[in-house]
């Protein structure tokens, strides 16, 4: 762990359980969001980080990248007495999952990647990392108010959602709203940014842990068409769309998400 920046995290599920499963939020929440998921997962304990920046975790002294958060990521592994586990992320956190994948092969068992960034040419990719730079170039009290502005948290995740259920569409837009709240703004910047510069494509070619990478047919983040372009190493990887949904599919649709998820990790069942 990188000194002075402890990591909040909860657990789910049977703590004596044979398997660890460590699950990575997405970009500006925190470990709530995926709470009735983890609920949803069997034969697995569940460990749930906010990761730095993020929920009840400080933000890093340094430069918050892909690679800083692997790093703080193998900290946790190690406080936890965990030689390897499996490992889940959505959105933003699959692509720490992937680059934690990439820095220790040995250490994962099994990868999901939920909804995974591996291509911020597009147009929604372009103005999130957009807005994020404005954010920084403002005085904090200024960002932090723009951040957490509820027009702006309903914009941002407008385009993100499937359902027309109006409780459900108030209910994650007030969660994602009350997570907003807590993160730090450079830490939301500089996550964004580290995107455009990431291998992806190599990480993926190299990967040695079985792999579930599971999206939405109508995510316009993680694509299906620039998941389908990516070189995954086969036959270890799955890749999987899921009809009609969008990119918060596992925090819409956590029993399909769940289905998915633990078929993958006990196929003999």
């Amino acid at each position: 762990m990188i000194e002075g920046n402890p990591l909040a995290y909860w657990h789910h599920g049977p703590r004596r359980a044979a398997r660890t499963l460590v699950m990575l939020h997405g970009l500006g929440g925190d470990h709530t969001g995926l709470v009735a998921l983890a609920e949803r997962l069997r034969g697995v304990q569940v460990v749930a980080p906010d990761l730095p920046g993020y929920g009840a975790s400080p933000a890093l002294p340094v430069t918050h990248t892909l690679h800083a958060y692997a790093r703080v990521l193998d900290s946790l592994r190690n406080r936890l007495g965990l030689a390897r586990f499996a490992l889940l992320g959505h959105s933003f956190g699959a692509d720490v999952a992937l680059a934690y994948a990439h820095d220790h092969p040995d250490a994962v068992t099994d990868l999901c990647l939920l909804n995974p960034v591996v291509d911020t040419t597009d147009v929604a990719s372009r103005l999130g990392i957009l807005f994020c730079r404005v954010c920084t170039l403002l005085p904090p009290s200024l960002a932090h108010a723009l951040l957490t502005n509820r027009a702006v948290a309903y914009l941002q995740d407008r385009p993100s959602l499937a359902t027309s259920d109006p409780v459900m569409r108030r209910r994650i837009l007030r969660q994602d709203y009350v997570s907003l709240r807590k993160a730090d703004p450079r830490a939301i910047h500089e996550s964004a940014r580290s995107l455009q510069d990431v291998p992806f494509d190599r990480y993926a070619r190299h990967l040695r842990a079985r792999t579930l990478v599971l999206t939405g047919s109508r995510d316009r983040i993680a694509r299906p068409s620039a998941l389908a372009r990516v070189p995954w190493h086969r036959p270890t990887t799955r890749l999987t769309v899921a009809p009609g949904a969008r990119h918060l599919l596992p925090v819409e649709q956590p029993g399909l998400a769940s289905a998915h998820i633990n078929r993958f990790l006990h196929p003999s069942r």
